[in-house]
């Protein structure tokens, strides 16, 4: 099994966290990456999951209809002037 890496291509480090802004890993685990094998990559792949979680406040009340309603022409008031 192959386990494609998590980045994103926004590749900066959080000087406070120690993580990447774009993929939340550490540096050890993205420079060991490449030659970790697939049980470690699951691990981290776990860790990530775990770190957005703890990052992101959960959804009290989740919307159960999408948030912008467009018209057909895309603009916001529904095709009306």
């Amino acid at each position: 099994m192959s386990i494609p890496s998590p980045c994103i291509d926004v590749c900066r480090m959080d000087a406070q966290s120690g993580l990447c802004e774009g993929c939340l890993r550490t540096v050890d685990e993205i420079a060991g990456w490449a030659a970790a094998p697939d049980a470690q990559k699951l691990l981290i792949l776990a860790a990530i999951a775990q770190r957005r979680a703890s990052l992101l406040p959960p959804l009290q009340n989740p919307p159960s209809a999408p948030l912008c309603q467009r018209g057909e022409r895309g603009d916001l008031n529904g095709g009306e002037s």
